[in-house]
């Protein structure tokens, strides 16, 4: 999948500092009604029913996509964390994302970004993909905790026929998103 680039520009902004468009809106869920919780150490989001979570990278990134065979192609959400609160501002993250995204797509083309506050109390910096014709192939969405941990969000739109259900999603996902308090490095984890 493409969804590497993705994880690196997560990875590279913190070497370096050490289903609509995502608007806050969560009224869009109603019209996909069964979701189900997953809860990872760092986060907890809510996924449409039938998608499960795949294993974490290296990176932190997380494949999120439908678990039958029937799914469609190129059908896939994504999830990231740094490993280290973030300070770096959100043009630095837009246009470090950017960067790697377009490694992957020349041909895409982002909207500007846009900030805002989830409804979970986060500030979040969103944007859209675009190909040349101006149809959107994917969502971006990052949202920050008041301690500066990361969570990045992402929707990979293969087409225009599953564009609408595929935000829906997506922006339900965001919606939902919760960023776990960081451990204490001073508290050592039981075994």
């Amino acid at each position: 999948m493409k969804t590497h680039s993705y994880a690196l520009v997560l990875a590279i902004l913190c070497g370096s500092a050490s289903c609509a468009p995502a608007s806050g809106s969560a009224k869009t869920s109603s019209h996909l009604p069964k979701w189900i919780t997953v809860k990872t150490p760092e986060y907890t989001l809510q996924l449409p029913q039938g998608w499960s979570i795949g294993p974490q990278t290296p990176f932190g990134q997380r494949t999120l996509a439908p678990k039958s065979a029937q799914k469609p192609v190129g059908t896939f959400m994504t999830a990231m964390t740094a490993p280290q609160p973030v300070a770096s501002s959100w043009s630095q993250l837009y246009h470090t994302a950017l960067y790697f995204i377009t490694q992957q797509d020349p041909s895409l083309k982002a909207t500007p970004y846009h900030l805002w506050r989830s409804p979970q109390g986060m500030s979040a910096c969103s944007w859209e993909m675009k190909n040349t014709k101006g149809q959107i192939r994917g969502l971006y969405t990052v949202l920050r905790s008041s301690s500066m941990q990361l969570l990045a969000l992402s929707v990979h739109i293969p087409n225009t026929t599953t564009e609408k259900t595929l935000s829906i999603c997506f922006q339900h996902l965001v919606d939902t998103a919760q960023l776990h308090a960081a451990p204490s490095k001073s508290v050592r984890p039981t075994k």
